[in-house]
């Protein structure tokens, strides 16, 4: 949906102006009516209006984050929106520009050296353009197109926003919970290795052993630090969509994020991709406006048209004062004529092979994200599935299990480390199907549908 379409000025209203002038040249006072002058601008909407104060709006630090709340406060301040935003209102105010026809001209002039006689030499002139009406439509049409085409933009804007926070709410969930998983995992290693270590002094185990878990809980010190950094650059990356401060604090994340559900399958989301894609919609918009131009130098063959009516007391025969005139420019360069055309047509050319190179990119995008869902849904249901209760089944026999001593209680660490090992993978899952199902709700162009009972897998 693009600029309105506004009521154009024709010939009846140059006509007008005219006339204004002709009874202004014979002495009559008269002027152009409130109603001849056309209609006043329309005062903006409200709802266009874009500067907005949203210091007041902020997420409650004492309760986890929401990432529907999130992502409408992103929306609300961040200033790429409002710029796209502010963008198409400009584009939309083009069109009544290039529709409305040009201002008529006012020329006046004296002769000084008639200054001291009763009657000094003195003319004026009123002219008035006369755009034929299909250059006016058609301008009309490249605005409006234009319009159109900000509009979209400023949709593809809002979209890869909303991806990108709610991946960095992933990225931001994961990178606190990894920080958990590591603590805990590093608690249960340090167990390990205080028993293998007190076995090995006591000449019952391998200090090869003790030396590896040594070497574990080192590198789960190195993980701590970089799941810091990692939680450090996601805070940053969100504040940085929120439009605030980088070390803004922010509330902490959920203790768990929501399920990911499967969606339809990749032909049913290419062809919502190709119906609602907002960049394709846009492309087509600069068709349009391609197209336009085109028909617009088309018209250039037509004679640019001035009416004139004059007033001159220089003559001394008082009928031959007033002059009423026509001024027609004429098409005479049939080269640069022609060489406008072929712009205007190869303009008209490129922006359609950009609509169709565009699709083909959507159809890619498309079956490219649907297959890394696919295989991260693969991943999480196997892990949820198979792994976890294969470890937790681990962790129940070495628990029960006859074995005393040293090696029972290594053993019953071992299970536990690998439990919480494959609980790290899972919640790593997690968070990347939450990133790759926005990433195509970014690429299909609005909310994922559900899959149909056909494509369900059993």
């Amino acid at each position: 949906m693009g600029a309105p379409r506004t009521a154009r000025r024709g010939w009846g209203g140059a006509l007008v102006v005219v006339a204004g002038g002709v009874l202004l040249a014979t002495g009559c006072s008269s002027s152009r009516s409130s109603g001849d002058a056309g209609p006043a601008a329309p005062a903006p909407a409200e709802s266009s209006r874009m500067v907005v104060d949203h210091a007041d709006e902020a997420l409650p630090l004492d309760h986890p984050m929401n990432e529907s709340a999130l992502v409408a406060l992103v929306l609300a301040r961040n200033p790429t929106l409002l710029a796209m935003r502010a963008a198409w209102r400009q584009a939309q105010a083009r069109a009544p520009q290039d529709a409305a026809v040009p201002e008529p001209t006012l020329s006046y002039g004296l002769a000084p050296a008639s200054l001291g006689e009763s009657l000094p030499g003195q003319s004026i002139t009123l002219t008035e353009p006369l755009p034929w009406p299909q250059r006016l439509s058609q301008r009309s049409d490249i605005a409006e197109a234009g319009a159109d085409a900000a509009q979209a933009d400023l949709t593809t804007s809002r979209l890869q926003l909303v991806a990108d926070a709610k991946q960095a709410f992933a990225e931001y969930w994961l990178a606190d919970g990894q920080l958990r998983v590591n603590a805990q995992l590093r608690a249960v290693v340090a167990q390990m290795d205080a028993v293998q270590t007190t076995a090995y002094g006591a000449g019952q185990g391998s200090r090869i052993t003790a030396l590896e878990s040594e070497a574990a809980l080192n590198e789960l010190d190195h993980h701590a630090i970089m799941f810091v950094h990692e939680r450090a650059l996601a805070t940053a990356r969100l504040n940085y969509l929120l439009h605030q401060r980088s070390d803004h604090p922010l509330p902490p994340p959920p203790a768990a994020l929501p399920e990911p559900m499967p969606v339809a399958d990749a032909r049913q989301l290419t062809t919502l991709a190709l119906a609602q894609r907002s960049d394709l919609l846009a492309a087509q918009a600069r068709v349009r406006q391609a197209d336009a131009r085109s028909g617009l130098v088309g018209l250039q063959d037509l004679p640019e048209v001035s009416l004139s009516v004059g007033y001159d007391t220089m003559w001394n025969d008082p009928n031959m004062r007033l002059m009423v005139g026509v001024e027609v420019a004429l098409p005479l360069n049939r080269d640069a004529r022609g060489a406008a055309r072929d712009e205007a047509q190869a303009g008209s050319d490129q922006a359609r092979a950009q609509l169709q190179a565009l699709s083909d990119r959507v159809q890619y995008e498309v079956q490219e994200r649907s297959e890394h869902v696919l295989e991260s849904l693969h991943i999480l249901h196997l892990l949820h599935d198979r792994s976890i209760p294969t470890a937790q089944a681990i962790l129940a026999t070495a628990q029960s299990g006859a074995a005393s001593g040293n090696d029972a209680t290594v053993a019953v660490l071992d299970a536990r480390r690998q439990l919480i090992a494959v609980q790290w993978e899972y919640q790593q899952a997690v968070a990347d199907c939450h990133e790759h199902l926005a990433d195509l709700e970014r690429v299909v162009g609005g909310p994922l549908p559900a899959p149909t009972p056909a494509q369900e897998t059993p």
